[in-house]
């Protein structure tokens, strides 16, 4: 029986609301890693946030920011992923239950430390959450 659960589904039908309801029955305190928010200006989505279990966020990509990295008409900040998001999923692997990726896609596959600590996560022993 396996002990990951990855959720794949199109944009914006609820993927990473489902996430975090189950974190909040789960509870917070057996969860490590990070979830994705929307960034909405005038009713129009212009980004994405990271934000971790542990209390960090960061833009991931936005309409309003520069980077070489570009997913559809988002800029990527992938240095903010890798210092935010990465560390957090690493340390869970040591001491959470549960691992929590919302999002494993095209902009989080820009990062090669990403790939490497997926890969860990996804060998290894302790449950994944993920979309």
């Amino acid at each position: 029986m396996s002990n990951k659960i990855l959720i794949t589904a199109k944009p914006r039908t609820g993927k990473s609301t489902l996430i975090k309801k189950i974190i909040s029955e789960v509870g917070y305190d057996k969860c490590g890693g990070f979830y994705t928010e929307e960034i909405r200006k005038d009713g129009e989505r212009t980004g994405f946030m990271i934000k971790t279990l542990d209390d960090k966020e960061a833009v991931l990509a936005s309409v309003d920011i520069e980077s070489d990295i570009k997913v559809s008409k988002y800029s990527v900040d992938i240095v903010a992923f890798e210092n935010i998001c990465l560390p957090g999923i690493e340390e869970a692997l040591n001491n959470k239950e549960i691992i929590i990726i919302d999002e494993i896609g095209p902009m989080q596959m820009y990062s090669k430390k990403c790939k490497e600590v997926l890969s860990k996560v996804l060998n290894g022993d302790n449950k994944v959450l993920g979309a």
